[in-house]
């Protein structure tokens, strides 16, 4: 048997497949410092239309908010460049005090033109595209990697009860000037948002939807604290499989993120048995409906189609092969094994026979955690 750890990842090594995956100090430093002109364009520009366009009695400042894959500190870069872009996603919020059957007093129709015009004139400037799409707008920074904007409106009693939490906590960590910066550029640390559940979202058609992305990025976030960062690891590796599998398409973000924490078993210093177990059920749950109660009971994350489906968990049975071929493999099979794995996760696999050691069944059995499992029930008997 054989040990892949040093392969997937090393806490002392930067040259594993999970190195490989994140971005880099530069990619990250290119998308914020584009996030940070994007927030203050758009903070200036709705100070100054608050009244005008949009019809407020008083000059509303917007507030952002990081969500999905650098809220849940899950973003890869991509494996096919292009198509694959890197994606920051940039939610704007829009404190309303006047609301009329739990929606704002203003039509989501002029919200969002004022958002895509606000953005228009700042791609000009930087010499960036932009996309006007139904639930964001998603502007171009580089061929590599774009920001998504979309427009919300929430209660601004709820920003105020928010800021006062936030400020509380910071004087109680003697931080009162980092959040006093971050109050004013209009962005709150991500976990503070979650007594904000009165959310809505403007749409390119006018509609005002009612939307809340905090819920997944609360529920994943619990689920890591709960498990541990192997548990992200694990999730990051999927979307390296996914983005080398799929160069466009494939199973959402989200809906492997779920199949990753349903299946999850924390295996210490064993990333590649934890993955194991996980893709053990891949298959069948890429094959069916993917639901996660404490999100939406109601709602099916899966959104690949019928024959979609069929493909996926095809590719996620090929993906537990060669785990399992793996990892139940002879010293004398390690090159079989790198060129199995680098057909699953690309070339961004290290290939390094030398990363992979022996192991044997009793350590194997010992890196599982155990399963407690109930105590059977001893009926009475009569002999006789």
């Amino acid at each position: 048997m054989l040990n892949l750890q040093r392969l997937f990842y090393s806490s002392n090594q930067s040259d594993s497949y999970y190195s490989a995956i994140q971005p880099t100090e530069d990619q990250k430093q290119h998308l914020t410092d584009a996030k940070n002109k994007i927030r203050d364009h758009l903070r200036e520009g709705i100070d100054h239309a608050s009244m005008t366009v949009l019809g407020q009695t008083h000059k509303v400042s917007p507030r952002f908010r990081t969500q999905g894959s650098w809220s849940y500190d899950t973003c890869n870069q991509p494996a096919h460049m292009p198509p694959q872009e890197m994606d920051w996603d940039l939610g704007v919020y829009l404190p309303i005090s006047v609301w009329d059957d739990s929606q704002p007093k203003i039509a989501a129709a002029v919200y969002y033109k004022l958002l895509e015009d606000l953005l228009t004139s700042l791609c000009e400037r930087e010499g960036w595209s932009l996309c006007a799409k139904e639930t964001c707008i998603r502007v171009e920074i580089r061929k590599s990697c774009h920001i998504d904007v979309p427009p919300y409106a929430a209660p601004d009693k709820e920003f105020t009860a928010i800021q006062e939490r936030v400020l509380a906590k910071a004087l109680a960590l003697k931080e009162e000037a980092s959040f006093r910066e971050a109050v004013a550029f209009g962005e709150l640390p991500g976990a503070d948002w979650d007594s904000l559940k009165e959310i809505v979202l403007a749409t390119r058609r006018g509609e005002w939807r009612k939307s809340d992305p905090g819920v997944v990025s609360d529920w994943f976030r619990h689920q890591v604290a709960e498990h541990g960062e192997q548990l992200r690891r694990n999730c990051r590796y999927l979307k390296g499989w996914r983005d080398f599998q799929w160069p466009e398409g494939g199973p959402s973000s989200v809906s492997l993120m779920i199949c990753t924490c349903q299946s999850f078993r924390k295996t210490p210093g064993r990333d590649d048995l934890a993955l194991l177990e996980v893709v053990r059920e891949l298959g069948e749950k890429l094959a069916a409906d993917i639901r996660e109660d404490p999100l939406d009971e109601r709602e099916d994350f899966n959104k690949l189609s019928p024959q979609e489906r069929i493909e996926a968990a095809a590719k996620a049975h090929d993906l537990y092969r060669a785990l399992k071929g793996g990892v139940d493999a002879n010293r004398w099979e390690k090159m079989d094994v790198l060129k199995a794995l680098r057909a699953q996760f690309g070339p961004r696999m290290p290939f390094e026979p030398d990363w992979i050691i022996d192991d044997t069944p009793q350590n194997v059995v010992r890196g599982v955690p155990a399963v407690i499992v109930p105590q059977p029930e001893v009926r009475r008997s009569r002999s006789g």
